[in-house]
């Protein structure tokens, strides 16, 4: 007889985000994925460590296995140095799931704001550096290829976004020197339809 899946749900403290694909899949390498890695520190990574190594070993007994490789791991600088007590937490979620007929689903990532409101594509694209909660299904595979936890996203809460708006351009002070034009700014003339997106 089958063993029955081991699932189980988890909400993470707030991290910040590294290298984020949630708006939209990543597509580079091979099956369409959501993923992102939630950079967690100090007493909030040691918290949800625990908490997860106590799934760990749920998992173990359900599949009768002696170890569980976990998808937590030291953070590591530009420079490829351990940063001391942060820690990368590596989650994926498919975009498609596929039917007993073969045919494919589109996976949705529920993504909200600091009051639970959700958010779509208009509120922007959420870049690394933001703050964010993850609502994570563990589930736990043994395989001749991967025996170890997966963490999949269910949704995200974004506490502070991060966009791509402006890039690098926050790093800097105003300083006196040259002054681009500003972009002339679309005025609506009496008795048009005010609810056009310009």
């Amino acid at each position: 007889m089958a063993v029955k899946p081991f699932r189980k749900s988890i909400v993470t403290p707030v991290g910040t985000a590294i290298y984020p694909w949630l708006n939209t899949p990543d597509t580079r390498f091979g099956e369409p994925t959501f993923k992102v890695n939630l950079r967690l520190t100090g007493e909030d990574a040691t918290k949800f460590i625990a908490q997860v190594d106590a799934l760990k070993e749920e998992a173990k007994a359900h599949l009768g296995v002696a170890d569980l490789i976990v998808p937590i791991v030291p953070a590591l600088d530009d420079d490829r140095n351990e940063i001391p007590g942060a820690y990368d937490v590596k989650t994926k979620a498919k975009a498609h799931f596929k039917q007993a007929d073969g045919s494919l689903v589109e996976n949705r990532i529920t993504i909200v704001d600091a009051q639970k409101n959700p958010m779509d594509e208009s509120a922007g694209t959420i870049w690394g550096g933001s703050k964010i909660k993850l609502a994570l299904n563990v589930g736990a595979v043994s395989t001749s290829i991967y025996s170890g936890l997966m963490l999949r996203i269910n949704a995200v809460q974004v506490i502070e976004l991060v966009t791509g708006g402006q890039g690098g351009a926050n790093a800097f002070d105003k300083e006196d020197g040259f002054t681009a034009e500003p972009k002339p700014v679309a005025k609506v003339v009496e008795g048009e339809d005010e609810s056009i997106d310009f």
